[in-house]
């Protein structure tokens, strides 16, 4: 998601941007008590919220692992 925020700062060059990471019950909870202007959070986690929401991008999910392991079918 550093795209859309590359983009932004490229474009806006004179707004000042601070990144922080914290799980979406958080992030919802600093935008309700006005502690940040934008939040990227999980959908399904935040959708009764009360805040005003737009979609950023869709995510994939991906599993990672060791060669050989259990998920290229190795033993487990």
């Amino acid at each position: 998601m550093t795209a859309p925020l590359v983009s932004f700062l490229r474009a806006h060059p004179d707004v000042d941007v601070t990144v922080c990471e914290s799980r979406t019950p958080h992030t919802v909870r600093m935008l309700a008590d006005g502690e940040a202007d934008l939040g990227v959070v999980l959908d399904d986690e935040s959708r009764d919220c009360g805040l005003h929401m737009e979609p950023l991008g869709d995510d994939s999910l991906v599993v990672i692992g060791q060669a050989g392991g259990i998920i290229a079918g190795g033993p487990h």
